[in-house]
């Protein structure tokens, strides 16, 4: 147990490791900021084209509902879900 200890929880390689880990950190949170805007103007594309009138725009429009219809949102419907799975707990957010 000691051995862990030493290994896994030492100052001194924690003091080397962390400029790289937080270097990490970093790049996390631009790709994050990154990720974030285009997802704001993603969305607003689609949800704009989803609300043009007219005949010209049925096209788009059609391609902006089946996308939109397409990918799932946050939480699985449980209606989708196989009933065995549902017994086992698959829902279940503390299981």
């Amino acid at each position: 147990m000691h051995e862990v200890l030493r290994i896994f929880f030492s100052p001194h390689d924690f003091r080397d490791a962390f400029p790289n880990i937080w270097a990490g950190f970093q790049v996390n949170l631009k790709l994050m900021v990154v990720a974030e805007a285009l997802v704001l103007v993603f969305a607003l594309a689609i949800a704009v084209i989803r609300g043009l009138p007219g005949r010209g725009a049925r096209p788009l429009r059609a391609l902006a509902i089946v996308y939109t219809d397409f990918f799932p949102r946050d939480a699985p419907d449980p209606r989708r879900v196989p009933r065995r799975l549902r017994a086992a707990g698959a829902l279940d957010p503390l299981h």
